[in-house]
């Protein structure tokens, strides 16, 4: 699909294509902003990720090249907020074990917990294990913004909502001794 150009209102007279907002957000002069309202489901979110991704290779831009993305998510559902939380977090758990250039091991692992939890309906106990264990620590948290240093913008009623959904989902993992 091909994004049409977009009028740039702080130059007069441009057309932006979404190609050239990857080139200058690399180049350091903009940032990708990214907005999905009414998100849904955590894949959508990963296709657009995927095709930033694709766009860095058709403009031939190194892998490893700076690049700042905002993603502005929005859902009225809470549940839906919850498992936005939890997908990023473990997304931004991956990243600093790669940033750090952790054990092969321990990065792999991460990999599969994510793709667990994106995509399959099962998971490995120690990994649902791991998801209970953040859960209750994210559920007793008043405050988001030391254990998810990664979100920005998270208003006190939408956490305790967030919060709210944690519990619920712990409260029903006890009762079937499932995640």
């Amino acid at each position: 699909m091909r994004v049409p150009p977009f009028k740039d209102t702080n130059v007069p007279n441009s057309e932006i294509t979404y190609n050239d907002l990857i080139k200058r957000a690399v180049h350091g002069t903009d940032t990708v902003r990214l907005f999905h309202g009414g998100v849904g489901d955590c894949r959508n979110i990963t296709v657009t990720l995927l095709d930033l991704d694709h766009a860095l290779q058709v403009n031939k831009i190194r892998a490893d090249a700076p690049l700042r993305v905002e993603l502005t998510l929005n859902d009225c559902n809470p549940a839906v907020c919850a498992r936005l939380v939890m997908y990023f977090d473990a997304l931004f758990r991956l990243g600093e074990l790669t940033l750090r250039r952790a054990p092969e091991a321990d990065i792999m692992d991460a990999v599969v917990y994510a793709c667990d939890f994106l995509c399959s309906h099962v998971m490995l106990d120690h990994h649902a294990a791991a998801l209970q264990d953040r859960m209750r620590a994210l559920a007793a948290s008043d405050d988001w913004s030391e254990m998810l240093p990664w979100l920005r913008g998270c208003d006190a009623g939408s956490w305790r909502s967030t919060r709210a959904v944690f519990a619920k989902w712990l409260q029903e993992a006890e009762r079937e001794n499932t995640v």
